[in-house]
């Protein structure tokens, strides 16, 4: 048929020039971008998805009972929303990406959107960029938190506003990170719903699968390592304000990663040739280099107005240069109030930075002392909490 003709005529003639013409490359591109973003919320999914996540993060924050109400915390801090914003984004962020591809392959556009000036790369950022705009908007509504916070607090206005910024800076990077394996999935999937399912099983294997199979002894001094792979690792310490070089390469190597593979899927399903295949293989193997590269750059920006994530230099180089294994037992666990569930989060943290420092040399337990056997041991932990 002439139609499909001209669309992979058209195609193959941009392939010498992969960003095709530069201005009908930009205006095609934003057109797609608004398409994106518009026809999200054309339909009355796109507002029921926005307002699901907006109430979930408002109950667990205002109403529902816990450790992430912060009511009940007794303390003005938005710590437990970067806590919780993760686990809604798990549902939210496949609802927005499983229609990106799915959907066009389902109808038959995607031949159609083959014939535009644009060039494969072109249509995944176009899509990754409408998506992640949707999440954006999303998010945005929740600012409306920090004066509600800074109105509780005693005296008002009492919070560290670097470390709220720095947190909301990993929420975003964390965001991208989801968005672009959502793409990725929905290019591989001609069913929305195939996409969802597939989506939200990658997002919860890699937010939190590398960090409970490292849990496991079998790893011996790997587990690390291990859980270095996952994104709760490198997450943790974007949520408290403090970037790292590494968690940053993480996240934008993960973003390429995804969207090249979305790209490569796009791409096979639409045409064929075996020259694809040594594309995907070199266009992997230059984002695997880059990344590898970009690993030996080391910097960290504490936004915290006190640089209270920020360890001296000669903390730093005590650790690194440890040739024994420290291990530390806290008994700082169990069923407390939410103010010590803060202050075990923060041990916590601070603890995983020393073992990442010491390059897993320093090891850590928390212990519930109520679920020892030992009755000699509790009442010693006792006494000492009570001196102290």
């Amino acid at each position: 048929m002439p139609g499909p003709r001209i669309g992979l005529r058209i195609w193959k003639s941009q392939r010498p020039n992969e960003w095709g013409n530069g201005i009908n490359f930009a205006h095609t591109m934003i057109a797609l971008v608004r398409k994106e973003f518009q026809a999200f919320f054309s339909t009355l999914l796109g507002y029921v998805v926005v307002s699901i996540f907006l109430l979930l993060i408002g109950l667990f924050l205002w109403v529902f009972p816990g450790e992430s109400n912060v009511l009940d915390a007794g303390q003005a801090s938005l710590e437990s929303f970067f806590v919780m914003a993760p686990w809604v984004l798990m549902i939210v962020v496949p609802a927005i990406t499983m229609r990106s591809f799915s959907e066009e392959f389902r109808t038959g556009t995607m031949e159609l959107l083959a014939t535009k000036p644009i060039s494969p790369t072109g249509i995944v950022l176009a899509k990754f960029i409408g998506a992640f705009s949707v999440l954006l908007f999303a998010l945005l509504p929740t600012l409306l938190f920090i004066p509600i916070i800074g109105w509780l607090g005693q005296p008002t206005w009492n919070f560290d506003a670097g470390a709220l910024k720095g947190s909301y800076v990993g929420l975003v990077l964390l965001g991208g990170a989801f968005t672009s394996i959502g793409i990725a999935t929905s290019s591989m999937s001609r069913n929305p719903l195939v996409a969802y399912l597939l989506t939200m099983v990658v997002l919860v294997f890699g937010f939190i699968g590398f960090k409970a199979l490292a849990s496991f002894d079998w790893l011996g001094s790997w587990d690390l390592v291990f859980g270095q792979i996952g994104m709760t690792s490198h997450y943790q310490a974007l949520s408290r304000g403090l970037l790292v070089s590494t968690d940053l390469i993480y996240f934008l190597g993960l973003c390429s990663g995804f969207l090249w593979a979305a790209r490569s899927a796009f791409v096979w399903q639409n045409t064929n040739g075996a020259e694809r295949l040594t594309e995907w293989a070199l266009g992997t193997s230059i984002i695997a280099v880059a990344a590898w590269g970009l690993s030996f750059l080391s910097f960290q920006w504490d936004f915290s107005e006190e640089k209270r994530f920020t360890m001296t230099p000669a903390t730093q180089e005590l650790l690194a240069e440890l040739d024994d294994e420290l291990f530390v037992t806290c008994y700082l666990t169990g069923d407390y109030p939410a103010q010590w569930k803060r202050l075990e989060r923060a041990v916590r943290h601070q603890l995983e930075d020393m073992a990442s420092l010491s390059d897993g040399n320093v090891r850590f337990q928390f212990v519930d002392i109520y679920e020892i056997d030992d009755r000699q041991t509790i009442g010693q932990n006792e006494e000492k909490s009570i001196l102290k």
